[in-house]
Parts: C-alpha cells; sequence; structure tokens
C-alpha cells in the first residue's frame, strides 16, 4: 500500500512536469507567476517587477556588479531567479553571499518562504515525493530529485569554492565584506564561464575591492558589467503635495535642473535626508547620497579631504555626460607605417578631430606599465581654447606609450609632447627623441640663481619646486571652470584626490591619479606653449591678425 502511495504521488509529480512542458514559460513569467513574498506591509503577494527590475533583467549578463540604492528589490530579484533556476534544472548549485549574519538569515529566510509557496505537486517532483527537502544545514536547501542544491552562507565565516562548482553566484553588499579579496578569489575560480554572478551593492567609501572592481569595470579592463540604478528611477520614491505649496531651495533647484525630478521627487528626497544621521564625519545630505546615488561617483564617499569642490564636480559629470565621442586603437609599425583606428572601448577617446588651423598640446603622466598597476594617461588639449579634445589612457611599456603618443601628436598637427620626466618618462622622452624623432616636444626651461645659467631639458619635471605651483594653479582651474574637461573618467578621478594626513594632494588609497596629474600638467604646459608667431608679431606691432590697427 505504501509503495502505491508514492507511485500516485511520483505520478502527480510528473504530471505537474508533463504540464509545464505542454506549455512553456520564460523564466520571467515563471517567477511572476509562482514566486511569492512578503511586503513590507506583511502581505503575501505573487513578485511583480518594478521598473527598475524589469529593466535589469533584460541587460543582465552572466558577469554583473551594480551598484544601487537601498530597498530597490536587487537581492529579491536575484534571489528569485536563481532559485527558480535551482528548481528546474538538475545538477545547479546556487550560492547566495551576504555581508553578516543578520542579512545571512534574512536571505535565506526568503529563500525558505519561495520554497514553502510552491505548489505541493513542485516539491514532490523536487524531492522524490517527499515534501521537504534535504538539508545539509540551516542554510541549505538540497533537492534530492535535481541535484540541485541553494547554499545561504556570510562573507567571512565560510569558505565557498574550494573544490566546488558554482553555477549561480550571488554576492550581496559586497563593498561591506570583511576580506572580499580572499574571498572572491576562491569565488570566481568556482564559476564556469557560462554561469551567473552578480556583485551588488550600495556605496560604501573608496578604494575598497567594489569601488576598484567597479571602477576597472567602466573602463572595460575587466571581464564585469557595471549597473548602475539611482534612487529616482524608483516610482515609490515621491511624495504627494497634498495642496500645499513647496518651495524647493536653490540647491534642490540645481539637482531638480540636473535630473529632471519632480517636485514630489524633490519632498521625497528632503524627507528622506532629514531622516539621515550626521556621524563619521559625513553630513545628513553625504550620508543620502551613499545610501540614495544620485550618480555613481558621488556616493563613493573618500576618507580624506577632496582637493575640490564635489558638488561642483557632480555638476560637471552630468555635462561631460552628454559628450559625445569616438574611441579609437592607435597602431604604430614605423614613421611611414602608423593609424588611429576606430575601435569599440578603445584606449584613445577622441571628442574633437583635429582643426587645421588650431594648435595643440599633449600633456603626459607615465606609469611603468604593469597591468595590475598604475596607469599611462594623455591629454590632448587645444591651445587657444584650453578644451580638452582627446584622452590616451592604458597600460603599456613605456616605449609603446612614447610611440602612441607621437602617432597621436602627428594626427593633431603635430601637438607640442609634454610627458613627465620623472622615472618612467625617461624612457618615453628616449623613444620620441630617438627612435621616432618627434620634433615637437616641451622643452623646461631651469634657472641656475648662482650662475646665471639657462639649462633646457625636454619633458615636464614635477619636483618639490614644481609640484606646488601644479596644485595651487589646478584648485584655480578647477574653481574658475577655466579649461574645458570633457572625461567621466577624469572627473571621476578628481573625486578621490584628496588632502592626505600630511597634506599632499594625491589619490585616495586603493584609488589612481593618473590622468589628474596629466591634466595638472597640461595647466603648465599651455601656460608655457610658445604663442604662435603672428600672434607674438600682432602684440609687437599693435596690429591684429587681419592687418587692421588695433
Amino acid at each position: 500500500m505504501l509503495g502505491k502511495f508514492h507511485d500516485r504521488l511520483r505520478e502527480q509529480a510528473t504530471g505537474f512536469a508533463k504540464r509545464n512542458d505542454q506549455k512553456p514559460e520564460d523564466a520571467k513569467t515563471r517567477i511572476q507567476k509562482r514566486i511569492f513574498i512578503r511586503t513590507k506591509d506583511k502581505n503575501v503577494v505573487n513578485l511583480k517587477f518594478n521598473p527598475i527590475q524589469s529593466i535589469y533583467w533584460e541587460e543582465r549578463t552572466n558577469r554583473d556588479i551594480i551598484l544601487k540604492p537601498r530597498q530597490l528589490g536587487f537581492s529579491t530579484l536575484i534571489l528569485s531567479e536563481f532559485f527558480d533556476d535551482t528548481i528546474n534544472n538538475p545538477n545547479t548549485t546556487t550560492v547566495i553571499i551576504a555581508h553578516d549574519s543578520e542579512s545571512t538569515k534574512k536571505l535565506f529566510n526568503a529563500v525558505q518562504f519561495m520554497y514553502n509557496n510552491l505548489p505541493e505537486a513542485k516539491k514532490m517532483q523536487l524531492n522524490n515525493g517527499k515534501t521537504k527537502p534535504k538539508y545539509g544545514n540551516r542554510k541549505e536547501f538540497y533537492f534530492e530529485a535535481l541535484n540541485s542544491r541553494i547554499t545561504v552562507g556570510t562573507a567571512g565565516s565560510t569558505d565557498f569554492g574550494r573544490g566546488d562548482t558554482i553555477h549561480n553566484l550571488h554576492c550581496s553588499e559586497v563593498a561591506f565584506w570583511p576580506d572580499p579579496e580572499t574571498l572572491m578569489t576562491g569565488l570566481l575560480q568556482a564559476v564556469p564561464r557560462d554561469g551567473r554572478i552578480v556583485l551588488e551593492t550600495t556605496a560604501n567609501g573608496v578604494g575598497n575591492y567594489f569601488y576598484r572592481t567597479y571602477q576597472e569595470a567602466k573602463q572595460g579592463v575587466v571581464d564585469w558589467k557595471p549597473k548602475f540604478y539611482r534612487w529616482f528611477d524608483h516610482p515609490d520614491y515621491q511624495l504627494p503635495l497634498e495642496g500645499k505649496e513647496f518651495s524647493p531651495t536653490k540647491a534642490e533647484q540645481r539637482v531638480m535642473e540636473l535630473y529632471g525630478l519632480t517636485l514630489e521627487q524633490v519632498k521625497w528626497r528632503r524627507w528622506k535626508i532629514s531622516e539621515m544621521p550626521e556621524k563619521d564625519g559625513m553630513s545628513k545630505e553625504e550620508h543620502f547620497l551613499q545610501e540614495y546615488p544620485e550618480d555613481d561617483q558621488s556616493c563613493f564617499l573618500s576618507s580624506g579631504r577632496p582637493v575640490f569642490n564635489l558638488k561642483d564636480l557632480k555638476q560637471m559629470i552630468e555635462v561631460a555626460k552628454q559628450k559625445p565621442y569616438t574611441t579609437h586603437y592607435i597602431d604604430y609599425v614605423d614613421n611611414m607605417n602608423h593609424s588611429i583606428v576606430e575601435q569599440d572601448e578603445g584606449e584613445l577617446w577622441i571628442w574633437k578631430e583635429p582643426d587645421p588651423n588650431e594648435r595643440y598640446l599633449i600633456a603626459c603622466d607615465v606609469s611603468e606599465g604593469k597591468s595590475n598597476g598604475d596607469f599611462s594617461a594623455a591629454h590632448v588639449f587645444e591651445w587657444s581654447s584650453g578644451e580638452q579634445v582627446a584622452e590616451l589612457h592604458g597600460h603599456w611599456d613605456p616605449d609603446i606609450f612614447g610611440k602612441k603618443l607621437a602617432v597621436l601628436g602627428w594626427h593633431y598637427n603635430t601637438a607640442m609632447i609634454g610627458p613627465e620626466r620623472n622615472n618612467h618618462g625617461h624612457s618615453v622622452l628616449n623613444t620620441l627623441i630617438n627612435q621616432v624623432a618627434y620634433d615637437n616636444l616641451y622643452y623646461h626651461v631651469d634657472y641656475d640663481s648662482k650662475t646665471g645659467e639657462e639649462k633646457k631639458e625636454p619633458g615636464w619635471p614635477t619636483t618639490p619646486k614644481t609640484r606646488p605651483i601644479m596644485m595651487s594653479e589646478l584648485r584655480t582651474i578647477m574653481r574658475e571652470g577655466l579649461m574645458t574637461l570633457n572625461s567621466t573618467r577624469l572627473l571621476g578621478e578628481c573625486f578621490t584626490f584628496i588632502v592626505n594626513d600630511k597634506g599632499k594632494e594625491e589619490a585616495q588609497g586603493g584609488c589612481h591619479d593618473d590622468l589628474v596629474m596629466a591634466f595638472a600638467i597640461g595647466i603648465q604646459l599651455r601656460k608655457y606653449m610658445p604663442a604662435p608667431k603672428y600672434v607674438l608679431n600682432s602684440f609687437i606691432t599693435g596690429f591684429s591678425m587681419n592687418g587692421g590697427e588695433n
């Protein structure tokens, strides 16, 4: 009798599976139909995708790194997707990792709730006719019929990835993990190329594993797809005006103009800021921008004193985002065979092609070329306007960087090139002078106050004598907006360019300042770049360029 009873259970489970096979459903439809969640007001409902969840669903990849505001439902969505995959495909291993024990408990409870609300026939299908799965421990579901499992653990107290194969990996609030580098090393080795990995978190300062990985993903140097979502993309984040007059402040009007916000959204923003704590040297608004980001730079609050005004930078980035550019690769064979080829995610960004009547300068910060170290960086500026028209950024040996600079210089009307001559800059200069014979280099003039002799050397020297001048004029140019910067990469580095405890301006720990330093050099080159002859002549003779009297 007992055997017949189990046979009937298996038949019911098989019939459930066959009915599903007759009407194949895509994962999104299946999730919204069969996954139940508990809402904030304690109701049990089917999971229905909100607008941001729907957007992410359509653009998700196998390697996603997500920067997000709080409470947009990303953890729930990813849990649901991975849970659905685990219960519908054999031999599937899913791992969920939270940043602390309390969050681990909440995520596991969510998985348990999803399982408990499955149809009874589906439960029996998963567990060989039983309604309860086997537990490896209290943080794991093992579905015997499929040989599939889903495990939830805490970062710092688990050793996932050692010898395992993981098909779905969800890393929650990665920016708050105690030692992400160590744990991620094992985890990433455990996930096959066709497996899914999602790293999602709110921001938690700069220089940590998540910050570095997210920035590298934006630059295209690591195999992650960066995703960023803003608080005002969620329709719930607004408050009704209720017939009362609501007047935004000047600062709020600026935010409205930047992002096209409504009064209802600004009212919610003001209310939410008022709820934020003032602690750890952060204002209420800074806490808000970290928890509910409006852009993917200012939410990464540095631990030092910023060199530049962050609100001004934020506005500059929003303007720069609207500037179209093309990306290219620079190929050098010899002086007669070289080219600049358009290429997706290329090393060279170009906003404006050269004007035959314009003069250009190229300012460079040189690194040693290691792929895991600092970058080599160069900016192309118009001499007359000071506008940034191109940017070269990447890891190359100094001699290769020198050849790429020569090609870039020839492209921009044989621009004046001024590499920083410290350390590896000497190798770049050697390439430009002795291998390429580039004939328009910046020469720095030093005067010996004792002998009165003038010493002229190629390249820009960043020394204890020149650096304070560079930093002072860099601050002035940024504060007064005297040069047009088009690069979001450069402006992003400006966010983490700080005054350290010793009073030196440099990148926050774990960040880069190659683009900032190249910009600071560019300011100096433009200042010392000789004026064209017709400008000098008109100044001396008192006549304008067209021959008319001034």
